[in-house]
């Protein structure tokens, strides 16, 4: 039997349907209020590096999105945190 050839239109709708697929499957993942993602949470307010450090944790249950979230809040915390020690000292 010989194989058809895909035209590009059909190929790239494959890549679509893959694309959305996998993005059904992260948010099927997501959950906001696990053991550990509180944990990491409190660390970012109490302790940032330490926070950081467990956002970008190999075995961390965050999306991407959620990481990229996070480290901005975590900056900017910082920021604040810095800009009041400054005015105080």
């Amino acid at each position: 039997m010989s194989k058809v050839e895909l035209t590009e239109t059909q190929k790239n709708i494959i890549q679509i349907r893959k694309r959305m697929n996998r993005r059904a499957f992260e948010e099927e993942k997501f959950n906001g209020f696990t053991k550990e993602k509180m944990w990491t949470y409190l660390w970012v307010f109490l302790f940032t590096p330490y926070g950081i450090y467990r956002l970008f944790d190999k075995k961390n249950e965050f999306l991407y999105q959620q990481k990229v979230a996070w480290l901005i809040v975590a900056i900017v915390y910082m920021v604040c945190i810095i800009n009041q020690w400054m005015r105080i000292f």
